[in-house]
């Protein structure tokens, strides 16, 4: 037996099949709700190099296991132990075929001895059902690869790999409260004449009312535009001097016609 609780690197001694130490209860249903089947248990003995050993004990049942592993059958989990220490078994068929009878024809599982593991080694505490008295024993809970649990030195590499893959990506940029935005308001502007796409018909006329917006285009060519000089200004009749009363006033000029009006300009031609 191991004297202390603790982590032990071991070598299996010996592998054999016994009777289910946790047979099922009356009435016993798993979480499928079928009837649970306790069919044997793995039995696996150790030793580490100070002579101290045990036996852990594998169940092999329809029975779910707890916690994490409550969707797993017993049956899967010691399959799943006996794969982490190097028997590689993938079903409960499969490990049946590794079966051989003994001399005293008790089953064994020769292929497992021989091979090293780890030793997880707990107390557990127990009432005596006679005396009622608190009691306790060590126990293998757990077989693990060789060497687990354990501090092992890391290698170089393997640290500046780790670190290269844990690197901080860069911090984003604070998120500032998102302001809703508001559009200027628009100036006010004289009504400006629609424009009219290139061959939609003719050329709007404009009303002599509005001011059309004028565009910032080119001058139109200075052959289709002409200036006349403005009409003279009407002559007027000198006013009498107030002194000169009695003196008949002088015939008035005939008065000069009116010049012609000016010609409108001349349309420039529609650009459209």
């Amino acid at each position: 037996m191991f004297k202390n609780e603790g982590i032990y690197d071991v070598t299996i001694t010996d592998a054999f099949i016994v009777e289910a130490k946790f047979q099922p209860k009356d009435g016993e249903r798993n979480n499928q709700g079928v009837p649970v089947e306790a069919y044997y248990d793995v039995c696996i003995q150790v030793s580490n190099a100070e002579g101290d050993s045990d036996i852990w004990r594998g169940e092999m049942s329809n029975r779910n296991g707890v916690g994490n592993y409550a969707q797993l059958y017993r049956t899967d989990l010691t399959i799943k132990t006996l794969q982490e220490i190097g028997f590689g078994v993938q079903s409960m068929t499969e490990l049946e075929n590794q079966f051989v009878p003994a001399q005293d024809r008790s089953i064994s599982i020769p292929n497992l001895i021989g091979l090293k593991c780890t030793a997880t080694v707990e107390r557990r505490e127990y009432e005596d059902r006679n005396t009622g008295a608190k009691k306790s024993f060590l126990y293998i809970k757990y077989l693990n690869a060789p060497g687990s649990g354990h501090a092992k030195r890391l290698s170089f590499d393997d640290f500046m790999n780790r670190r290269r893959g844990a690197a901080q990506p860069a911090a984003p940029a604070p998120a500032y409260p998102q302001q809703q935005y508001q559009a200027p308001a628009a100036p006010i502007t004289q009504p400006s004449a629609p424009s009219v796409p290139v061959g939609a018909g003719p050329c709007p006329s404009v009303s002599v009312r509005e001011t059309p917006a004028q565009p910032a285009a080119a001058p139109a060519p200075q052959q289709q535009f002409q200036s006349y000089p403005p009409p003279p200004p009407m002559a007027q009749a000198p006013a009498a001097p107030a002194y000169a009363q009695s003196v008949p006033a002088a015939p008035a000029a005939p008065a000069v016609p009116p010049a012609a009006p000016a010609a409108p300009a001349a349309s420039p031609a529609c650009p459209y």
